[in-house]
């Protein structure tokens, strides 16, 4: 099992030598190469059981990197509800 870590503290390891499983701040994330060129599928699994969150960027990869980090630090942010007054 390799393992490496990546920007802002994600971490990378290889599973069963050809599954890469990230993760950032407890919370697993994947990044897929869409169909274009410079397309790339970002999703994120903030629970095991539920769905993922999925969105779609075009850029590079760092790009897409860059996009699940800020979906996870959004997902964690604490949720706020608004009164009324």
């Amino acid at each position: 099992m390799s393992q490496f870590l990546g920007p802002r503290g994600s971490c990378a390891v290889l599973n069963s030598g050809y599954e890469w499983i990230m993760e950032y701040k407890g919370i697993r994330y994947s990044i897929r190469a869409g169909i274009t060129p410079l397309e790339w599928g970002v999703a994120i699994h903030p629970h095991d059981t539920a769905g993922a969150i999925e969105k779609t960027i075009k850029g590079t990869r760092q790009s897409a990197e860059q996009l699940a980090l800020y979906m996870i630090d959004k997902w964690l942010k604490p949720k706020t509800r608004k009164t009324r007054q």
